[in-house]
C-alpha cells in the first residue's frame, strides 16, 4: 500500500552541505525553502552495503552498485509565481507544480504525479535483534494528488489534499512459499501540517538555525480483496482492512554554532494500523506499525567548501510477531559520517557511510532486495544553470 508518503532510504543523508532533496522529502515536507530561485543537479555515484553475516537466503549481501539521481527546481515557471519540482532516481519519479503565495493571506494550490518503479517488501518479523523474512517480493505504485494550503498564523501552514493511486506487485526470485497480495487501488484524504523556521546560510545556501517540524495524517481506503501471507509454518495470512489511518511526522532542528558549523537533530515516527500489511513490510523504511528514528550530530565546517557531519542513529520499531497476532518492540542503535568537498559553485564531492545494527536497511539495488547494517555512498554531484536568491 505504497501510497504517496514513502520513507526515503535509511541511508541517514543530513540536509547539510548540499541541498539534497529525495521523494520522501518532496511528498512529506510541504515548504522547503531553497537558496536557489533555479538549478539543475545531477548526482552520480556507487551505493554500496556491506553485511556483518552474509546471508545471501535473507538478502544481507555486501554489494556495490551504480546509483544517481536527476532533479530541477525553478520558482518562476511560465514567468509566473509558481514552483516547480521534477525528481528522477533509482526507485521513483516525482512531479510537483505549486501555485499561488504564503505573503499576506495568500494560500496555495499543488499537484503532484509520483511513481515508485522499482519497491521491495519483506513480510517478517525480529527474533532476538535478527531479522527473519517470512516472504519477500516486489511491487509498483503510480498516484496523483491536488491539494491547498494556507497559513494558520506565522509560521504554521496547514495543507489539505485527495489522493488517487495504483498499487501491483510481482513475484520474484526472493518470493519462496508466500502468496503475494493482489493489485488494488487507493484513494483518500490527506492533511498537513507545518511549523516552519529555517533558516540558510547566505553564503553556502546550508541550513543553519531554526527547525522544519512537518506532521501528515492520512486516511485511505483501498479495493484490495484477496488474502496473502506465509504459506507454511505458523500460515499467517491476512486481508487488508479496507481503509486505514496513518499518521507521519518528522523533525529536522539545526543549532548555529557561529562560524564553525551547527548541531543538528533529526526525528520521523510513523504509526499505522498493524494490519495495514503492505505498508509496514516496505522495505525503504523500518518494518513495522510504530516507529521512531532519530539522530544526532554535527556539522563541522572546515572551511568555507569542505564540511564533514558525525553523528549518532537510535531506532526504535514495534512490530507484529511471527505468528502475527500480537506485537514486539525492537531498539538498534548506529551512527556515521557525512562529507562534502564543493570544488566549485557547480561541481562537488561527496562521501557518506553509516552503520545501523538493525537487519533490516533499505535496500541498495534497483533489481534485487540487497542490504547490509552498514551502507555507503561515494560520488559527484554537478549543478547547472544555478541562480542564486
Amino acid at each position: 500500500m505504497r501510497s504517496l508518503i514513502l520513507c526515503g532510504a535509511f541511508l541517514v543523508s543530513f540536509v547539510t552541505g548540499i541541498e539534497a532533496q529525495s521523494f520522501d522529502d518532496l511528498t512529506l515536507v510541504r515548504n522547503r525553502p531553497s537558496s536557489h530561485t533555479s538549478v539543475f543537479k545531477a548526482r552520480l555515484g556507487a551505493l554500496g552495503s556491506i553485511a556483518g553475516d552474509e546471508d545471501k537466503d535473507i538478502g544481507l549481501e555486501s554489494q556495490t552498485n551504480g546509483d544517481g539521481q536527476l532533479y530541477y527546481y525553478t520558482d518562476r515557471l511560465g514567468g509566473r509565481e509558481a514552483t516547480l519540482d521534477l525528481l528522477v532516481d533509482r526507485t521513483s519519479v516525482y512531479a510537483g507544480v505549486r501555485e499561488g503565495s504564503l505573503r499576506g493571506s495568500g494560500s496555495i494550490s499543488r499537484a503532484e504525479v509520483y511513481s515508485r518503479h522499482t519497491g521491495f517488501y519483506r513480510d517478517g518479523f525480529y527474533d532476538g535483534g535478527g531479522f527473519t523474512p517470512t516472504g519477500r517480493y516486489g511491487g509498483k505504485s503510480y498516484g496523483t494528488s491536488m491539494s491547498m494550503g494556507r497559513e494558520l498564523a506565522a509560521d504554521l501552514y496547514m495543507e489539505l489534499g485527495a489522493f488517487y493511486g495504483q498499487n501491483s506487485f510481482e513475484e520474484n526470485a526472493d518470493t519462496k512459499d508466500f502468496i503475494i497480495p493482489d493489485n488494488f487501488d487507493v484513494y483518500g484524504t490527506r492533511l498537513w501540517l507545518e511549523h516552519n523556521v529555517l533558516q540558510l546560510d547566505r553564503m553556502s545556501g546550508r541550513p543553519d538555525a531554526g527547525f522544519i517540524l512537518t506532521m501528515l495524517l492520512e486516511q485511505e481506503w483501498n479495493d484490495s480483496g484477496d488474502t496473502f501471507g506465509v504459506q507454511t509454518g505458523l500460515k499467517f495470512q491476512s486481508k487488508l482492512p479496507s481503509s486505514v489511518f496513518r499518521g507521519r511526522a518528522h523533525l529536522e532542528w539545526y543549532f548555529s554554532q557561529s562560524q564553525s558549523g551547527a548541531w543538528i537533530f533529526l526525528a520521523d515516527g510513523q504509526y499505522t494500523d498493524e494490519k495495514d500489511r503492505v505498508f509496514n513490510t516496505d522495505a525503504h523504511k523500518p518494518i513495522g506499525n510504530l516507529w521512531i528514528d532519530s539522530t544526532l550530530g554535527f556539522r563541522w565546517d572546515i572551511t568555507d567548501s569542505l564540511w564533514m557531519t558525525p553523528y549518532a542513529n537510535i531506532q526504535w520499531v514495534n512490530h507484529v510477531n511471527e505468528s502475527g497476532e500480537d506485537a514486539d518492540s525492537e531498539i538498534f542503535f548506529g551512527g556515521g559520517v557525512d562529507m562534502g568537498f564543493d570544488l566549485s559553485d557547480s561541481f562537488s564531492l561527496i562521501a557518506e557511510y553509516s552503520y545501523l545494527n538493525n537487519e533490516s536497511r533499505s535496500p541498495v539495488s534497483m533489481s534485487e532486495d540487497v542490504y547490509g547494517e552498514h551502507m555507503f555512498f561515494s560520488g559527484i554531484e554537478m549543478r547547472f544553470g544555478a541562480r542564486k536568491h
